[in-house]
């Protein structure tokens, strides 16, 4: 048995969970089980487009977020969840100040339909881009 300073070195090997749900601070995470959970909290960009174009969504997406920017500039950043319909359908991406955005989305689409920027139709030089996880 290999030894260090007189001590198995198997007593400084930590055991392995092979879960996300233990809580004993003396086992060491598995790479399988730290790959779910890096896969679970990681945004991931779906896509972007400009003007009305419609982006894809991935089947697997639980929770989206839609920024909208126009000139660099981030004009709405949107949280998505629970989406159940099948066709595009309206929704306010948000109103601030003299800006707003408005959208459409289904469970498997999304794009941009309207964009105005301090008074002026922006909506062809906006985009969109939707992140998800």
């Amino acid at each position: 048995m290999l030894r260090l300073n007189g001590q198995k070195v198997a007593e400084f090997v930590p055991e392995i969970a092979d879960n996300l749900t233990t809580d004993d601070s003396t086992k060491a995470l598995s790479a399988k089980q730290g790959k779910v959970l890096n896969e679970s909290t990681t945004w991931k960009i779906v896509g972007s487009a400009s003007g009305t174009s419609e982006i894809n969504l991935p089947q697997t997406w639980k929770e989206l977020v839609a920024q909208i920017r126009y000139n660099g500039v981030n004009i709405n950043t949107h949280h998505l969840y629970n989406i159940q319909t099948d066709n595009l359908s309206g929704t306010s991406f948000g109103n601030y100040g003299t800006s707003y955005a408005i959208g459409q989305i289904s469970k498997t689409k999304i794009r941009m339909s309207s964009v105005n920027w301090a008074g002026t139709d922006v909506t062809a030089s906006a985009i969109l881009y939707v992140y998800y996880r």
